[in-house]
């Protein structure tokens, strides 16, 4: 707990010189150091707080002539305060932000490689269609022709693409069951 020595009522005068700011110094510190805990939860940061507080008045003494020395005292520390707690805030946004953008760049990173292992399994997948039926499916999915097209450019008829291609899906969807939204996505979107 901190303790004030100043009597209750006596003024506080600083000139500048050593013994007044030592006396100022015992005298105030405790007020202000619990005046600094309303605004900070810290009982260390408050006393910390208080402390910068009569570091910058001792190397600012030359300058500083304050009419009323408590006043002033008390001012600095609540600004010491709030800008304390604006800095925390900042720095927790700042943080909070960076967070962010690292969970955002490793989700992105998963995902790439997530993209990558899917897209070899599909490759590996295809490989093992055979000849015929891996043509069909690559004509129709890769080159969006319909099925039609795809009889004519293999020169077989359209009932043949359309075993070919329930052949090709049957077997990717064996291949590639940990996919399979993937797959309904294409076979659904792409027929």
């Amino acid at each position: 707990m901190i303790r004030a020595n100043q009597p209750q009522g006596e003024t506080w005068n600083f000139n500048g010189s050593e013994q007044d700011f030592e006396k100022l110094f015992r005298g105030m510190f405790a007020p202000l150091a619990r005046y600094a805990h309303m605004y900070v939860s810290d009982t260390d940061e408050a006393q910390d707080i208080v402390q910068q507080i009569f570091v910058k008045l001792w190397q600012n003494r030359q300058n500083l002539k304050p009419e009323n020395i408590k006043s002033y005292l008390y001012r600095s520390v609540y600004h010491e305060c709030v800008n304390r707690a604006r800095h925390a805030q900042v720095k927790g946004t700042y943080m909070e932000q960076n967070l962010r953008e690292l969970q955002d760049g490793a989700m992105h990173a998963n995902e790439i490689a997530e993209g990558k292992e899917l897209e070899h399994k599909i490759s590996n997948a295809l490989k093992e269609l055979p000849e015929q039926c891996g043509k069909a499916f690559k004509l129709s999915r890769f080159h969006h022709l319909s099925y039609a097209e795809i009889a004519e450019v293999m020169q077989i008829s359209v009932k043949t693409v359309e075993n070919h291609m329930g052949k090709a899906l049957a077997i990717l969807r064996n291949k590639l069951a940990d996919y399979l939204v993937i797959l309904f996505i294409i076979t659904y979107y792409y027929p």
